[in-house]
């Protein structure tokens, strides 16, 4: 290998120089390109940021305003089942105060029972809502001429089913050996009559 074999003309190091600027020219552009697209993409990364924020933001609001919503319609849930409570009790009560006053408990006990039974959860219900202290109170008297009217029945029941029995002639009937340990005087024997 000879030094002029080694040595280029200078045509060919004219045209070597004439690709090299070429080629860095091409690269100058491809570096350029490549900065306009990192300038494009960043960019639409910020803005895609942006967006997401802006969601963020709103799903956060949307998130808090339906807990509210299903907060209240929980609320509304109660208020609908109390109000339909209210107006049970009070459509009963109102039904079963004409029965009550009537007084009829041997015509038909077990259904007179039940009414009182129903009273029973009337005052219950109306016990634990403060705002009805009125009917409560109107709903315990029923409840109570109810219960007098059972009483009374009971003690006509009684008094119809006993047989009197004179006092002397029970004292007659009891063993010798009954007084001994017992003191009882002879006027809680007495006949009134």
């Amino acid at each position: 290998m000879s030094y002029s074999q080694n040595v280029l003309s200078f045509a060919e190091l004219n045209q070597r120089l004439h690709k090299d600027e070429e080629w860095l020219r091409d690269f100058q552009e491809a570096l350029n390109k490549s900065n306009q697209i990192q300038q494009s993409v960043c960019t639409l990364l910020g803005s895609f940021q942006d967006r997401i924020d802006s969601l963020s933001a709103n799903v956060a609001t949307l998130y808090t305003k339906s807990s509210v919503i299903q907060r209240e319609q929980q609320n509304i849930r109660k208020l609908l089942s109390t109000v339909d409570a209210t107006i049970q009790f009070h459509g009963k009560t109102t039904a079963l105060e004409n029965t009550i006053r009537d007084g009829n408990v041997m015509l038909a006990l077990d259904d007179y029972l039940e009414k009182m039974r129903t009273l029973k959860e009337a005052i219950a219900f109306f016990s634990t809502h403060l705002t009805y202290k009125n009917k409560l109170e109107h709903v315990k008297l029923i409840y109570e001429i109810g219960y007098s009217n059972i009483e009374a029945e009971f003690s006509n029941l009684v008094r119809y089913s006993c047989v009197p029995v004179d006092a002397k002639k029970l004292f007659e009937c009891l063993d010798d050996d009954y007084g001994k340990n017992a003191i009882i005087p002879i006027e809680f024997f007495h006949d009134a009559s």
